[in-house]
């Protein structure tokens, strides 16, 4: 498979990936369609395809035009995915392994994997394979760090329920590990509600202090969580980039990421008045159909 063209930006700028996606005035991104049926249940006629090849196509070609973000979705279903004629999702990749192998083929496009922690995962193990994917990729290498939340996914793997502000508190505690062993330069003992490692280390650290992390949030319990520790919210028809160092201008449409998530991040001592940006999911059809040119800018 042919690289990506596009010039390596960080060589020219010597700017960090998140430090330049947040400088635009419009950020780009692309959902991938990593699962069969892309994002649209329909039996209309379809020119995607859920096949490794064809994912790396597209970011390889989202690169060359200048897109900010590819985005990969995890879902856990069963035989015949959603169900129905079209048997929605059957086919899926994992977006952790997709984006890494991706990252060997593109300069510039920041890679989300999205990946369910509380699905027996272990703080150190993430970290670990965080740390490894942001080398990969240059410090490219972005996390959709979610707790899930459809029982079925749970059964899977021989899980019970647990309480929607719950999973949150477990997801701060596996993020405040995850930062831990990012950071420190010494071995780590961790006695946690939920967790627990001793003399757990991680190498090599991560080349910008930690990979990008972002949510998609929209309860309290979520946005509590996003504002504390993601570098990017998702929510409801908005979209941020939130550097935890940097102010943030936010849309004041009513939306609950206007309303709550902007109160959440007042709270916590940052400013939203200050940054401009936004960002805008694009569908599959634009890339592959080569809608802009190559010198574009996003």
């Amino acid at each position: 498979m042919t690289p990506s063209h596009a010039p390596n930006l960080a060589a020219q700028d010597g700017l960090s990936p998140l430090t330049r996606a947040t400088q635009q005035p419009l950020m780009l991104g692309l959902f991938l369609p990593l699962q069969s049926g892309a994002w649209t249940p329909t039996t209309a006629p379809r020119g995607t395809d859920w096949t490794f090849d064809y994912n790396a196509k597209l970011m390889v070609r989202a690169d060359e035009l200048g897109f900010d973000l590819a985005f990969g979705l995890a879902q856990w279903r069963g035989v015949d995915g959603y169900g129905g004629k079209t048997q929605y999702r059957k086919y899926a990749l994992d977006p952790l392994l997709s984006t890494c192998a991706a990252a060997t083929l593109t300069q510039n496009l920041i890679l989300i994997s999205t990946v369910h922690v509380l699905y027996g995962w272990h703080p150190l193990h993430l970290a670990k394979f965080g740390a490894t994917a942001d080398h990969i990729s240059r410090g490219r290498w972005g996390l959709n760090l979610v707790t899930g939340y459809q029982p079925q996914e749970r059964a899977m793997f021989g899980l019970g329920r647990i309480e929607h502000d719950q999973r949150y508190d477990m997801a701060a505690e596996f993020t405040d590990m995850m930062d831990t062993l990012w950071r420190e330069e010494a071995n780590v003992d961790w006695e946690g509600a939920y967790w627990s490692m001793q003399q757990a280390y991680v190498s090599p650290k991560p080349m910008y202090g930690r990979p990008i992390l972002v949510n998609a949030a929209s309860s309290d319990a979520g946005l509590r969580y996003a504002a504390k520790y993601s570098a990017g919210i998702r929510s409801a028809r908005s979209s941020r980039l939130l550097p935890r160092s940097t102010p943030v201008r936010m849309p004041r449409r009513s939306t609950p990421f206007s309303g709550r998530g902007r109160r959440e991040i007042r709270r916590l001592g940052r400013d939203t008045s200050a940054m401009n940006g936004c960002s805008a999911a694009i569908s599959t059809s634009w890339v592959r159909q080569n809608k802009w040119s190559s010198n574009s800018s996003s």
